[in-house]
């Protein structure tokens, strides 16, 4: 042994420390879970524990004494190992947890997160160094684990919002479709789904020379389930209005044999209505309506500035074997005058107290709107009610219609 292993050795209970002292640290090396070793100058082990011992496959833990990290790990390791240390010995500045990649001479690899520091005489000179290294394999493949599925999560993620976006692109395109022009009213609307896609609806089926139909409504839930359904329904109105005979309660009895049994645990409610010129040629319209579990519109009177809540007569909800839809009822529309349209996300926005923006709310902002074109107005009363709430997320899809004459 050279000198200086020789100082190293009496830093360790040889001399120096008193039996005492040795006693302890052999106990720390015979029992620590870690591997603990100690290395000259030159990063030839002076002393393993029996962990690291028993890692290595010795017999004994004087085998170890002499040897380097180059006789048990691959030569990458090895390299890397040895350039820590000769930096710490020169500088004197340990290096704290470090977590490292063992790669064996039989190829398998653990990881281990060392401490090494540098050994100091009472002089200051350094003689070598001590490492503690505890095996962190699981725990490393955990965090691995973990970031793959966060990995694959990520990419699922982006797979739905990609098909979530191919979802709207084809929703938008389908609904409304095409808004159809009628002398003296302007159209103005507005589909805002909760999420990508949205489960309502708002559709102008074809149906000459009945004037203008319209239908509006709401499928049970949100997101993708009942976008899809709200598609069925288009479908099957765009069908229905090629067969129309002016009666609004057989066009939804009609839509509701298409439905019964094919929304499982939901049901669509719904308004349709019809807008004809008035016989009186006056200017005037007549707007008749019947509707599916939406009973609700409000009618903008110009002649009075006030706008009057509606409530049409019940009807059943379509998608169930029930009589859909409730009898046809007429209103007289005079020029200036609007009717508004709407499902209930508009309605049910909530402020911090729990409070409903409510149909009287969404009336009077309408009536304060009278001098807006259709688009700027249905658009003030969603940010108004958005206003209300707090600018909170919705609980709800928003749509509204705004027939202005």
């Amino acid at each position: 042994m050279d000198k200086e292993n020789e100082e190293l050795g009496k830093v360790f209970g040889v001399e120096g420390y008193g039996a005492s002292g040795a006693q302890l640290f052999h106990a720390i090396m015979e029992q620590s879970p870690d591997h603990i070793y100690i290395k000259d100058m030159q990063s030839r082990f002076i002393a393993v524990s029996r962990k690291m011992a028993n890692h290595f496959g010795l017999d004994s833990m004087d085998d170890a004494v002499g040897k380097t990290d180059a006789d048990f790990f691959s030569e990458e390791h090895a390299t890397q190992a040895l350039m820590d240390e000769q930096e710490i010995l020169r500088t004197g500045k340990p290096m704290l947890g470090k977590e490292e990649k063992e790669t064996w001479e039989d190829g398998h690899v653990t990881w281990v997160s060392t401490t090494k520091a540098p050994i100091c005489l009472n002089s200051g000179k350094i003689v070598g160094l001590i490492g503690i290294s505890r095996n962190v394999t699981a725990e490393h493949e955990a965090r691995e684990a973990v970031a793959r599925s966060e990995q694959k999560l990520r990419v699922w993620e982006e797979r739905i919002s990609r098909d979530l976006r191919s979802a709207s692109h084809v929703q938008k395109v389908f609904i409304p479709g095409d808004i159809p022009d009628f002398p003296g009213v302007d159209v103005a609307l507005k589909l805002e789904p909760m999420d990508e896609v949205g489960g309502d609806i708002i559709t102008f089926p074809e149906s000459p020379p009945h004037g203008l139909l319209f239908f509006l409504g709401d499928v049970t839930g949100h997101g993708v389930t009942a976008a899809l359904f709200t598609l069925l329904v288009k479908y099957l109105t765009d069908q229905r209005g090629g067969e129309f005979n002016g009666n609004l309660k057989h066009f939804l009895e009609c839509l509701n044999e298409g439905l019964v049994g094919r929304i499982p645990d939901g049901f669509v409610a719904g308004l349709c209505g019809q807008i004809t010129k008035s016989e009186k040629r006056d200017g005037s319209f007549v707007f008749t309506a019947s509707n599916a579990g939406h009973r609700e519109f409000i009618h903008y009177h110009a002649d009075s500035c006030s706008a009057e809540l509606v409530h049409l007569p019940l009807g059943n909800v379509l998608g169930l074997p029930l009589d859909a839809g409730s009898e046809d009822a007429s209103y007289s529309i005079k020029p200036g005058d609007r009717l508004l349209f709407f499902t209930d996300g508009i309605v049910e926005m909530q402020n911090e107290n729990g409070e409903e923006f409510g149909y009287l709310r969404v009336a009077k902002t309408l009536e304060g709107l009278a001098n807006l074109p259709g688009k700027q107005a249905i658009d003030s009363i969603v940010a108004q009610s958005r206003a209300f709430s707090g600018n909170r997320k919705a609980t709800d899809d928003v749509s509204l219609l705004l027939l202005s004459f």
